[in-house]
């Protein structure tokens, strides 16, 4: 149905192109949070896009000059903490952006995080990361099994202000988080896609900058400029919120995936706006009906399977001949349709044609009978 909507829609969007050769993309539009880090008052940062709702201090982080005015940079253990404007699950789109300074690479750094506890409680919510260089993002119920995470291809530029915006559709899918530098989309690689259940706590969980427990901060990171939208943003939206200043058409007749075409169907097409909201609550009722269904741990196969080898001597450092997945041919052949995993051996196992099963089962039913009897004769 989407695919139709945005077919029929194209004409009315050249039109409004022609039509209206003042219109522009306004950086505020669905802002719900933006914090400069120089506005202060005793409950902390002042959120300009709503009364209340401040950014509060835990140790005082520096502040330096940034890109816009005042910065904060962190220690790795202070920390700014923002409730309630930054709290979404899994089916809410939304979109971030901050201007961030990278001291240094390092293996894993948490810029900010919406989550009760690291990777020892399943690390549920999201979190912005640093990884090697590469901006990562993740939405997490639990980790890793119930997540998704997608990190930029390319490494961010070291020791200089860059503008990093990162937005997720809503989907539960990893193919629906962006990553935008300086206002412009760059690539990125998916680590993990599959989020079935929802990343929000149902308590009172903050969006934190710069610190998590048992978590390496951002130590003398730099952060300014945060805005908090409940929208995922098109390209030229994050334009306009890089420059912050509305974006002018072009002369030229745009692109129909250059993100214009997106944004008019977000902002003035009445249908499309009903089919994302007719969208969003049938995901909201999908997420609220798998929520309560029980799950149980269970271990699943790594992709590809895993080498095991004869270890000589019994040590695991002397790996000796390679050894494949099978059962003992002469007791009872193993079926070619079986899977080659715990599947396959439990249906070996259970087969009415293995004798082991029978014979097992038999020797189980006499041992219960004759040998409690034997015990009490004696």
């Amino acid at each position: 149905m989407e695919d139709t909507i945005r077919k029929n829609a194209e004409e009315a969007f050249n039109r409004w192109w022609k039509e209206n050769p003042e219109a522009g993309i306004d950086p505020d539009i669905n802002l719900t949070g933006y914090f400069n880090f120089e506005d202060k008052s005793k409950e902390g940062y002042v959120n300009h896009a709503k009364e209340n709702h401040h950014a509060k201090v835990s140790d005082n982080p520096s502040q330096f000059e940034g890109p816009k005015g005042k910065a904060l940079q962190f220690d790795g253990e202070n920390s700014i903490s923002i409730d309630q404007v930054a709290d979404f699950n899994r089916t809410q789109p939304f979109s971030m952006s901050a201007w961030i300074h990278i001291p240094r690479e390092r293996e894993r750094i948490i810029v900010m995080h919406h989550s009760k506890a690291g990777s020892d409680a399943g690390s549920r919510g999201y979190e912005l990361l640093l990884e090697n260089g590469h901006a990562a993002f993740a939405l997490i119920h639990f980790w890793p099994g119930n997540a998704i995470k997608v990190r930029t291809v390319d490494k961010l530029p070291l020791q200089e202000w860059l503008h990093l915006g990162w937005t997720y559709d809503g989907s539960s899918k990893a193919e629906g988080i962006h990553f935008f530098i300086n206002g412009r989309s760059v690539d990125t690689e998916i680590t993990r896609n599959s989020l079935y259940k929802d990343i929000a706590y149902g308590g009172k969980v903050p969006l934190q900058l710069g610190a998590r427990f048992r978590g390496r901060g951002y130590k003398d990171g730099k952060l300014d400029e945060l805005r908090i939208f409940d929208q995922s943003l098109s390209e030229p939206q994050m334009l306009s919120v890089f420059n912050e200043a509305t974006l002018p058409k072009t002369g030229e007749q745009p692109n129909l995936t250059d993100g214009w075409f997106d944004y008019w169907l977000t902002r003035y097409h009445e249908p499309y706006q009903d089919l994302q909201k007719n969208l969003l609550q049938a995901r909201s009722d999908e997420n609220k009906l798998i929520n309560g269904v029980t799950e149980i741990m269970a271990m699943g196969d790594i992709k590809g399977g895993r080498k095991t080898y004869i270890l000589n001597r019994g040590q695991y450092d002397l790996p000796g001949k390679e050894v494949k997945p099978g059962t003992p041919e002469r007791i009872f052949p193993f079926d070619t349709t079986w899977p080659q995993n715990r599947l396959g051996l439990a249906k070996w196992l259970t087969s009415p044609d293995n004798p082991l099963t029978s014979r097992g089962s038999r020797q189980s039913l006499l041992a219960n009978v004759f040998w409690k009897g034997h015990r009490r004769n004696r």
